[in-house]
């Protein structure tokens, strides 16, 4: 099929069983609805300049739907049933436009990216049922110097070596040609295998429709030896959305062998035609279809669908949370999509005998006819460290034994007991695995105290128990068969608060433990099977035979008793652990975003820069908020911008990132000779509204305004406030913060409301045009007859595409200005020092070691009682301290080292937390033009 040389390959594509890897990633399979694009379709994407909130991006087009099959409620549609809200969207485009659908990596074995050898070829849809193909110089390679390539075992027969796809075709085209090929050997001298080439037709759920296999083909295996075509024709069968090429053996080497896959092609085309490598593919939208709204025209004949998609940020925006806790422990998803099956609290008031669960799936937890438990307990602690920072303000429940406090006996004692779960039985899930966690502080260390108890009356009693017995914690499983074992699993203090999971796989054999953050794991020598019943499952004593009498019961306080029906992997553990203890106390904003994006649910891709802004406070104050806008304060506190990118990455970007962009990606204006880009219109406006003369930002940890004003451009235009707030800790960085908007803000300054960009007309836009991003710093030039040339340097705050079906395509830009001066930090001092390190005080001869010795002496840099490091190749920091300077006047140092190391080291200062590279800072270190800040 012939393409127009001026205008790329460009698709829309629908996935009807995925879910836009918002959660567990994209399954099913993409369709190709290109075809049915008509009039026009448009993307929204980004915000009206620099202080505006950020809105999910959106794309709206037509669909033509004269069959019915895009009508959500044709159940005989081939989507049915899953034209559902929020299914994967998007927009790509092939530029320059080739017939080869495949991408540059997949069909030359990594080289357009390109990809470094060792690739795997799975995120690239390149498998096999023997190995994923991974990407491998070649010398002899058939096209370029890089191939795929899978090694197997002998006699490996009846399944594909070497598989690419699904690749997504035009859905419901019954009977439109497409072909794939490529070229193959194998790599293994002797090695003479046979292959069956095949093309697999795949409906919207990913089942094999149908398979088309042409004749199977002898390979002689060579290092370097030729190349054998592999091709196979076929048309779009009934209700196929996708295609698998695959290259089956039918007969196998008897030894270990290579396999190899270069010069890969599909196209739409009646049989293969020459191959040529793909033109880039570039993203342009990737969303979920929210709303399918239908129209029936010319008296019904003629159907539309007119549908709007919106990105990841619409559904974050509807997560709400309640407290940071809550949404540590409901984040963890089994692999079936399977979260809790209970958690209760125990942040009842004072009073209460009935605890619910926060997850609504099971009755409440009742407290045992005895007395002795007290809710709505203020939480307290031993030490200043020995609490917990989540959930600020909720209570605890107290359980107060007495005397009987960890003394085995027969009597009623304080307990909660927990009611059964769905299918009526106590206790831990039988199979399937699960996980168990509990926060505990204990007040008496008498004898062993169970925390937490499920018990059976079988002989031997089966049970799961987690209990401290002097001074430690331990965890008991064991059943009728003699199966699970008792574990130590390390000291816990008394009077301060404790974190413990306890867990099982689903075959009952291994363990993982989590005490306060510390993860341990086994196997036991015979698995945990215990029988379907468990008599109770108690809280704080140990309930025998459903009788409500107890023994070895709890002295001390209880809550965050929750359960998953899966194991939590240790990541997971230390997580909600960490979130429990500190609540974040001491994230930087990049880690603070990754924590409420995760939070949330996303599982999907992102890229989050570290952040600038460093040692945030507890992150207490998401209760309440959606996670839109616990991430955009974030966003704010670090003076940053964060967007879902054109192939849906949720991007944060920290504040550095506009500073170091010194220079415009793309130049813009009239004079296109000398390399300027053409554009169809642009306008100019001062844009009042973004004036601000007396900043006002609050600190949300203390509630403290700091203010930065200018008299004078309040003389010119009156009092113009902005006001912010900021999860920033240092007063010092906030009052940075303020001054630098008041420098940004007091004046009015010229932005581009509207940049128009015609590739449509002039292809030579293409490539710029697709390959734009919010946050791209661009230059334009405008040369006004009898004017002076106007020159705009400007970051891009939004882009809104605009096209249809006739051809046309227009992109709306909108941008704000770059800063009028040059931001800067002070770089990290480096230098090489070849000598050792010395246990001790020491002088070293550093003088004339950095690069401009005579006007940057070493004493220069120092002072007495600075600490520095001593950085090894490996990256060992040995951090020392200055204590005496210009020794004999030749530019020595004293040095006090509490270690001894060989050299040669890098001597640096002392990075921030996360920073190994002491240069990481050196593309910033330029002095500012104007002005110089240090937000």
């Amino acid at each position: 099929m012939s393409q127009n040389p001026n205008w790329p390959v460009l698709v829309g594509e629908l996935n009807p069983t995925g879910n836009s890897n918002y959660g567990l990633g994209v399954a099913g399979c993409f369709a190709d609805l290109t075809g049915r694009l008509i009039q026009q379709w448009g993307t929204a994407r980004g915000r009206q300049f620099e202080l505006d909130e950020v809105q999910p991006g959106t794309w709206s087009g037509v669909w033509d739907d004269r069959d019915g099959a895009l009508d959500p409620s044709n159940t005989a549609s081939m989507f049915a049933p899953n034209l559902v809200p929020y299914r994967p969207w998007r927009v790509r485009a092939q530029w320059p436009a080739t017939v080869n659908l495949l991408s540059a990596d997949q069909a030359t074995g990594g080289e357009g990216t390109p990809l470094a050898p060792g690739t795997s070829g799975a995120p690239y849809f390149v498998t096999g049922a023997y190995g994923t193909p991974v990407v491998t110089a070649s010398a002899s390679a058939w096209s370029g110097t890089q191939v795929w390539q899978v090694t197997t075992a002998s006699a490996a027969v009846g399944s594909a070596l070497v598989s690419f796809g699904p690749l997504p075709v035009r859905a419901g085209a019954v009977g439109l040609p497409y072909a794939f090929s490529a070229r193959i050997r194998s790599a293994t001298a002797g090695a003479n295998p046979t292959v069956a080439p095949s093309l697999a037709w795949l409906d919207t759920n990913g089942r094999t429709l149908s398979t088309t296999t042409v004749a199977p083909m002898a390979l002689i295996g060579s290092a370097t030896g030729g190349w054998t075509f592999a091709g196979v024709p076929d048309v779009v069968p009934v209700g196929a959305v996708a295609a698998v090429f695959a290259l089956t053996m039918t007969v196998a080497p008897t030894a270990s062998w290579s396999f190899q896959v270069d010069g890969a092609q599909f196209e739409q085309n009646t049989t293969a035609s020459a191959f040529t490598v793909p033109g880039t593919w570039f993203p342009l939208y990737a969303g979920m279809v929210e709303r399918y709204p239908q129209a029936w025209n010319d008296s019904g004949a003629f159907g539309t669908v007119t549908p709007t998609a919106v990105d990841t940020f619409a559904l974050l925006s509807q997560v709400q949370f309640t407290d940071l806790m809550t949404a540590a422990i409901q984040a963890p998803r089994s692999a079936s999509g399977a979260g809790l099956s209970f958690c209760y609290r125990l942040g009842e008031q004072a009073g209460s005998t009935q605890f619910t669960d926060a997850t609504g799936q099971r009755g409440p937890a009742v407290v045992a006819p005895t007395g002795g438990v007290t809710a709505g307990v203020a939480q307290t602690s031993a030490s200043p460290g020995g609490g917990y920072a989540a959930a600020p303000g909720t209570t605890v429940v107290n359980f107060n034994p007495g005397a009987n406090a960890g003394t085995q006996n027969y009597l009623p004692e304080p307990c909660l007991i927990l009611p059964p779960g769905p299918d009526g039985l106590y206790g831990p899930p039988r199979t399937g695995g699960f996980t168990r966690m509990v926060a505990f502080r204990q007040t008496n260390t008498t004898g062993g105290q169970d925390v937490w108890c499920a018990d059976s009356p079988s002989s031997p009693t089966s049970t799961a128990t987690m209990e401290v017995y002097q001074g430690s914690f331990y965890m008991e499983f064991a059943d009728h068969n003699g199966g699970g074992a008792t574990v130590n699993l390390g000291a816990v203090s008394v009077g301060n608060w404790h974190l413990a999971f306890i867990s099982t796989d689903p075959a009952g054999l291994g363990w993982r433990a989590c005490v306060d953050g510390v993860v341990s794991s086994g196997t036991f020598a015979k698995p945990w099977n215990p029988p379907d019943f468990f008599s109770a499952d108690t809280i704080a004593a140990d309930a025998i035979s459903g009788v409500n009498n107890e023994f070895v019961p709890f002295a001390g306080d209880i809550s965050w008793a929750c359960q998953w029906p899966f194991q939590l992997s240790p990541a997971q553990m230390q997580q909600i652990y960490q979130i429990w203890r500190t609540a974040g106390t001491g994230d930087s904003t990049g880690q603070r975003y990754a924590r409420i994006l995760g939070l949330a649910g996303y599982q999907g891709p992102s890229l989050i820069d570290p952040g600038q802004t460093t040692n945030l406070p507890a992150a207490t104050d998401i209760a309440g908020q959606d996670a839109l806008t616990a991430l955009s304060q974030v966003v704010t506190t670090e003076n940053g911008q964060h967007f879902v990118d054109v192939g849906g990455v949720v991007r944060f970007q920290d504040r550095s990132r506009r500073a170091k962009a010194q220079a415009p990606t793309f130049v813009f204006g009239e004079n296109t000779a000398a390399g300027e880009l053409p554009y169809d219109t642009v306008a100019f406006d001062f844009d009042p509204t973004h004036i601000g003369n007396d900043i006002q930002i609050t600190q949300n940890s203390s509630g403290t305004v700091f203010r930065a004003f200018d008299a004078a451009s309040q003389a010119a235009y009156g009092i113009r406030t902005v006001t912010r707030t900021t999860q920033a800790s240092n007063p010092l960085e906030v009052q940075d913060a303020a001054h630098y908007l008041l420098g940004r803000y007091a004046k009015a300054r010229m932005r581009i409301s509207a940049l128009t960009l015609n590739p449509g007309t002039n292809p030579t836009l293409w490539p710029v045009c697709l390959a734009l991003e919010l946050g791209t710093r661009i230059r334009v030039n405008r040369r006004p007859p009898g004017a002076p040339m106007i020159t705009f340097d400007g970051f891009v705050e939004a882009i809104n595409w605009n096209a249809d079906d006739g051809a046309n395509a227009t992109v709306d830009v909108q941008v704000s200005p770059a800063d009028g001066w040059t931001a800067w930090t002070d770089a990290a001092m480096h230098f090489t020092y070849a000598g050792n390190l010395i246990n001790g005080t020491a002088w070293y001869p550093f003088g004339g070691l950095l690069t401009d010795p005579a006007g940057n002496p070493v004493h220069a840099n120092l002072s007495i009682g600075q600490r520095i490091a001593f950085l090894t190749t490996a990256g060992t920091s040995y951090p020392v301290t200055v204590t005496g300077l210009d020794g004999n006047g030749v530019g020595s140092v004293q040095l006090s080292s509490t270690a001894a190391a060989t050299g040669p080291f890098t001597v640096c200062d002392l990075l921030p937390a996360g920073v190994t590279d002491p240069t990481s800072f050196d593309a910033m270190a330029v002095l500012g033009k104007t002005t110089t800040l240090g937000y």
